[in-house]
């Protein structure tokens, strides 16, 4: 039996299966299929879905975690369905971080212990999946002999280290290539599973977080850039080409007192992450934590309050699909009714009904 529906939405974090929305297609009357992929900064698709969508001329819209800028996108599943469209909506981010952050209450127990007073390492470096920006980091740290003045890690995900070691000719010389985890950075060790937002209490005792972003190719503000904004920490962001120079574009204050910005607009991916690393460099044998603290003091409180600006979803630049929406999100509809669309009150905090 087809059932007469005309557009549903999906998320990619929400029980997220391309065979289902074939299924749908192939059951009901879909005219509209809208992804909310916020979460993520890339857009994926699989060939038969494609192929349906295109056959059965059904729309599709992506929401993107992304920044719209002229960093490099694949657009390859965009332009292969014939109706598609694409937004941007890079300040998700900063609601559904504040949220998850909220969480952590060991986190919070260790940040009300340590304070400006407490520092013992001038730099904080936390790496997890080793996308290629994140392998030349790190072996740039170890050839500079940084690994023990600061807090740094590094996880065993040995089948994506290859991947990545074939595409790109790529072995170590410098790193010695093995996990490096603090006392408490794993939620659950048994299963190896990292928890972004369950910091460990070495996180508090250094000044600076050296913060490696999810992509090279793509701006986008994940929750490692919310660390240091939501925890009061100076800090200097690897990422795609321009990401430092966007996150002013939203109001954020860079900290060029201490750093050289100039790795940000260096195309070159390797030779940008060996700029970075210099930044780490310089500071790597201070001592002077506090006083370097109370010097950046009035910028990071600055960037704290910016922060809590940007979690208000009102100081957005909502998508169109989304301001489609919102009248439903807000109405008294029960949550179980909204399906997908609940999570909204949840991370914009309106009243749950």
């Amino acid at each position: 039996m087809i059932t007469n529906i005309a557009t549903r939405y999906y998320d990619y974090w929400q029980n997220f299966n391309y065979n289902t929305i074939i299924l749908d297609i192939e059951n009901t009357n879909l005219q509209n299929i809208i992804i909310l992929g916020e979460n993520e900064f890339y857009v994926w698709a699989p060939n038969e879905f494609i192929d349906l969508v295109n056959k059965k001329n059904i729309s599709v819209k992506f929401i993107t975690g992304c920044a719209k800028t002229n960093a490099v996108y694949d657009q390859s599943v965009v332009t292969s369905i014939q109706n598609c469209n694409l937004e941007f909506y890079p300040e998700y981010h900063f609601a559904y971080c504040n949220q998850q952050f909220s969480k952590a209450i060991a986190v919070q127990r260790y940040y009300d212990l340590y304070n400006e007073h407490t520092l013992t390492h001038p730099f904080v470096c936390l790496m997890n999946r080793p996308h290629l920006h994140r392998i030349y980091a790190i072996e740039e740290i170890a050839k500079n002999q940084l690994l023990s003045k600061g807090v740094v890690t590094w996880n065993d995900f040995t089948d994506e280290f290859e991947h990545v070691k074939k595409h790109h000719n790529f072995s170590w010389k410098h790193f010695h290539g093995n996990k490096i985890q603090l006392d408490d950075f794993f939620l659950n060790t048994d299963s190896n599973i990292y928890n972004s937002y369950n910091l460990s209490k070495e996180y508090f005792t250094a000044l600076f977080d050296f913060v490696i972003e999810s992509s090279h190719e793509l701006i986008g503000i994940s929750e490692k850039t919310i660390r240091p904004l939501i925890y009061q920490k100076p800090f200097l962001i690897l990422g795609a080409v321009g990401i430092n120079k966007y996150l002013k574009q939203l109001g954020f204050e860079l900290y060029d007192e201490i750093f050289d910005y100039t790795f940000d607009s260096e195309p070159e991916l390797e030779t940008r992450c060996i700029l970075y690393i210099e930044n780490i460099k310089r500071i790597s044998d201070e001592k002077k934590l506090s006083k370097i603290y109370k010097r950046l003091r009035e910028k990071i409180n600055f960037n704290y309050e910016m922060y809590k600006k940007m979690t208000d979803y009102r100081n957005h630049r909502l998508p169109i699909e989304l301001k489609k929406i919102f009248p439903l999100i807000q109405s008294n509809i029960k949550k179980e009714e909204l399906g997908v669309l609940a999570k909204y009150r949840a991370i914009f905090n309106l009243r749950d009904y």
